[in-house]
């Protein structure tokens, strides 16, 4: 590649990328709203939302943040764990415009003390909500919303999907090249 056509795509890249930036900056400007903590969910267990390695736990889509989480949790009766509670996976919408949150959708239908049964969430290229959980230990749950765009009011929004393997732990999800995504 001769020297001419390299410069030459440097200067495209770098307008490019300026042109990007300065329309930007200007948003962020003239948007000015106060950071707010917000509670979404409650009885959770002592890991509702889970670390880094269980991925993603909220995605954005349609300009509303889908998130999943353990949640409605119980006590256990037992005296061997008396501080470990049972949850369930859930998910709910937060509307930034309104900064209001719908109803809690219980997804799971079983409780469970391992925070690394928790769920994952992503959009597909239709816009339907999918999510995983349970996987820990055995066979987990793959969710996928009958309609695109949100996570129904109920479990009856939901069919069951496809189970990617036998047994999976620490699940996450990514967009990967070509629009296609990566089940880990």
């Amino acid at each position: 590649m001769n020297k001419e056509l390299l410069n030459m795509k440097k200067y495209l890249l770098s307008t490019l990328l300026t042109s990007l930036a300065i329309p930007c900056s200007v948003a962020a400007e003239n948007r000015e709203v106060a950071a707010q903590i917000v509670s979404f969910g409650e009885k959770g267990q002592v890991k509702m939302i889970y670390d880094a390695r269980q991925r993603p736990q909220s995605v954005y889509l349609n300009d509303k943040l889908h998130i999943v989480f353990n949640g409605g949790a119980r006590a256990r009766d037992s005296k061997r764990s008396k501080r470990k509670s049972e949850s369930k996976s859930m998910a709910i919408t937060y509307d930034p415009s309104s900064r209001s949150f719908s109803e809690v959708v219980t997804l799971g239908k079983e409780y469970s003390t391992d925070h690394h049964d928790g769920p994952v969430i992503w959009a597909d290229m239709k816009e339907k909500l999918h999510v995983f959980y349970g996987w820990h230990h055995d066979l987990g749950t793959h969710l996928v919303s009958k309609k695109p765009n949100g996570i129904g009011s109920s479990l009856d929004d939901w069919r069951e999907g496809s189970a990617p393997a036998p047994k999976m732990s620490y699940q996450w999800t990514s967009r990967i090249y070509d629009n296609k995504q990566l089940v880990f």
